[in-house]
């Protein structure tokens, strides 16, 4: 009896400094939904954990998932190009990787000319673009870039300045900049109507110094992306490979990574398993929105946003998570109209630590000094998955406490009048986890006082 008395003043010493963390003023007005648990499942501490908040980009961490388990980590996305009947033809397959080099390089192996006919297709993923309830503000931004099947460059461009010019990196890819920077501290802004090609920019820049402004979104990736494969190509959905040029002995267009035919080319460089560090250390929008719908299409047959955020849903559901923890808009945490419940987060990482791919999952998760979680958390051995919007800010991951034992964590803050003040109480949080006990209730617990 002592012996369990004992451990209960250890679990409620620990709680109850967690607890001062989150009553902080700094806090107030903030909704909170927060929950620790032990890989074994001992509750460590709890804090409204079934409240479904706006997750931001934490909602990533359901997409990746979802992605590994209906992918696996060494599914290819392949972009397709061929000739037929004097005209080459490019399909996206949902590489949200795609380079200048790797285009470039299959026009070269097809040995496309500037006078034949070209016509591409990124019809793969259906004709949405633009994620349920995402912000009009934000799309002309890089980290809200249309999500298409065919892309380029991660469907943006950076925007560079200097006194008397801007200009795009690593080319335009069509779009047009306009307006005057001025000499001066810097401050440059920028503006892409929805649908336009002309980006209108205005402020100073240093003399004779390059700054980087931030990235801008391409109005049509998949557009951008046939444009350098073939410089006049035309967008044409649904084309097919002729069963003529596919391979004998690999009937369905099925053949190993790297083959080249004398009409049929294709690329497929980069695994799940490659691309999940974009989505979970540098939470990149664009890479988990793809990644989403393109495995909602391998499951579903169908990858367009409702079918996917459906997918997404009942995926929760079937590993266990409460309904009624999860809300699923999109799949990089952009529209907040996502739902998650700190529960929910944990459940999610315990089903995911108990998966043959943990390690590579694990792997790809921001840690100090890397990813999100760069400047943060210095000395704490903890993996997680960060989330920040406008009055939003949330973690979860996994942290080693200082007996060893790993600690899965979770805490969503919405309606917070600092995001600063949020990663603060985070990271007051997770180190509170990660030191254990402290050293007067580990007295408590050998004396058995």
């Amino acid at each position: 009896m002592i012996a369990v008395a004992a451990v209960a003043l250890v679990s409620q010493g620990l709680a109850a400094d967690i607890q001062q963390v989150f009553d902080s003023p700094d806090l107030k007005g903030a909704t909170i939904s927060a929950y620790a648990v032990t890989l074994e499942g001992r509750e460590i501490f709890s804090l409204s954990p079934d409240r479904p908040l706006i997750p931001a980009s934490t909602m990533k961490l359901l997409t990746s998932v979802y992605a590994v388990e209906t992918l696996g980590l060494d599914y290819r996305p392949r972009t397709t190009a061929w000739r037929y009947r004097g005209a080459v033809y490019l399909q996206g397959g949902g590489d949200p990787g795609l380079t200048v080099e790797d285009l470039t390089q299959l026009a070269e192996l097809l040995n496309v000319r500037p006078d034949e006919p070209a016509f591409f297709d990124d019809s793969l993923f259906g004709q949405g673009r633009i994620g349920p309830g995402w912000e009009a503000d934000d799309l002309h931004r890089g980290y809200a870039a249309p999500v298409s099947p065919l892309t380029v460059n991660g469907g943006k461009v950076t925007l560079m300045a200097s006194a008397g010019k801007a200009w795009l990196e690593p080319r335009n890819f069509g779009i047009r900049v306009s307006g005057t920077i001025g000499t001066g501290p810097p401050d440059v802004r920028f503006i892409r109507d929805p649908g336009s090609w002309t980006l209108r920019v205005w402020g100073r820049a240093p003399k004779e110094e390059v700054i980087n402004v931030g990235t801008v979104s391409l109005p049509d990736p998949g557009l951008c992306a046939a444009r350098v494969f073939h410089p006049k190509a035309v967008r044409s959905g649904g084309l097919s490979v002729p069963r003529t040029l596919i391979p004998a002995d690999a009937p369905g267009i099925v053949y190993p990574v790297g083959t080249v035919g004398e009409e049929l080319v294709y690329l497929a460089p980069r695994t799940v398993a490659d691309l999940l560090p974009h989505v979970l250390q540098n939470s990149d929008n664009t890479y988990a929105e793809t990644l989403l719908r393109l495995a909602s299409w391998r499951e579903t047959g169908d990858g367009d946003w409702p079918a996917a955020s459906r997918a997404l849903g009942a995926f929760a559901e079937r590993i266990g998570i409460p309904s009624n923890g999860v809300t699923a808009a999109d799949g990089s945490g952009l529209s907040r109209r996502n739902r998650l419940s700190a529960r929910a987060l944990a459940a999610l990482l315990r089903f995911a630590t108990k998966r043959p791919y943990w390690e590579t999952l694990r792997e790809a998760l921001a840690r100090p000094g890397v990813g999100t979680l760069e400047k943060r958390l210095a000395g704490v051995e903890v993996y997680a998955k960060t989330g920040t919007m406008s009055g939003v800010s949330a973690l979860a991951g996994i942290v080693r406490a200082a007996d060893g034992s790993e600690i899965l964590f979770a805490v969503v803050l919405n309606g917070l009048a600092s995001t600063a003040a949020g990663r603060r109480a985070q990271d007051a949080f997770v180190t509170r986890l990660s030191q254990g006990v402290s050293y007067v209730e580990r007295r408590r617990e050998v004396s058995g006082l």
